[in-house]
């Protein structure tokens, strides 16, 4: 499925009861699982769900026990310490530039509280491969 561009109506219901058998098997699921952050303990999933905050640059660990399958995702935000952001565009190009109230192009992201800073964020979709 990644690689078709597009989806028939019914590829989509095809995927749709796919998804559901899935599930239906780890409704039985008994996995639990134990999460450590540089190998020290960092909580434990018993079924709910189990969120951990400020891992970026740690090493994370999961260990499962029980019978079925476990799925997670990492969700991450924010910009490096050092400023510098790696651009990489993937079918959609999207650029970020900081200004002052004039328009002007800002030297360095740099700000400090209640400074105004306009932020123009540029969107432009690549060609198509097909």
């Amino acid at each position: 499925m990644k690689a078709a561009g597009w989806l028939s109506t019914q590829e989509r219901a095809f995927a749709l009861l796919a998804l559901g058998k899935i599930a239906r098997q780890n409704a039985r699921s008994t996995t639990t699982a134990s999460l450590f952050i540089d190998g020290k303990p960092a909580g434990n999933f018993d079924g709910k769900d189990l969120t951990l905050r400020n891992v970026a640059n740690r090493n994370v660990s999961i260990r499962t026990a029980g019978r079925g399958s476990l799925y997670y995702y990492w969700e991450t935000e924010g910009i490096s310490a050092s400023g510098q952001v790696h651009e990489e565009d993937s079918y959609l190009k999207v650029r970020r530039q900081f200004l002052n109230r004039d328009g002007v192009p800002l030297g360095a992201p740099v700000f400090r509280q209640n400074d105004l800073v306009v932020v123009k964020i540029t969107l432009e979709a690549a060609e198509s491969a097909g």
